[in-house]
């Protein structure tokens, strides 16, 4: 069952009760489908199911207006997680050190000149 299915089946199971069926574009907002609620209801079951983390100012409207904007959304944070799952263990992408060695986490920084006594 591709990633769209699945997000449709539990807003047509959970959130909206419809005779018609959902289209990838239809928005959620314009047309009723998902209100505020909703919208984090969404949220626990695409962590839940896809097992991502979803952060609070990744929910937008750009990524929860429509199955296929979420799916897109979903897609891109699993790859983001694959990506980052063969490196050193790094809580999230701002952890990982830039050239100089430094993350944007301070508590998690690398020594730069790992030859010194620090």
């Amino acid at each position: 069952m591709s990633i769209e299915d699945k997000i449709r089946d539990f807003i047509q199971q959970h959130l909206f009760m419809a005779d018609h069926p959902l289209g990838d574009d239809a928005s959620f907002l314009a047309e009723g489908i998902v209100d505020s609620t909703g919208v984090f209801e969404l949220v626990a079951f695409v962590e839940a199911e896809f097992g991502i983390k979803v952060q609070m100012y990744e929910i937008v409207v750009k990524n929860f207006d429509s199955v296929a904007q979420l799916a897109n959304f979903v897609r891109s944070k699993i790859s983001g997680k694959k990506q980052y799952a063969n490196r050193e263990r790094w809580e999230s992408p701002t952890d990982v050190p830039n050239e100089a060695g430094f993350s944007a986490n301070p508590g998690r920084q690398k020594n730069p000149f790992p030859n010194s006594a620090t």
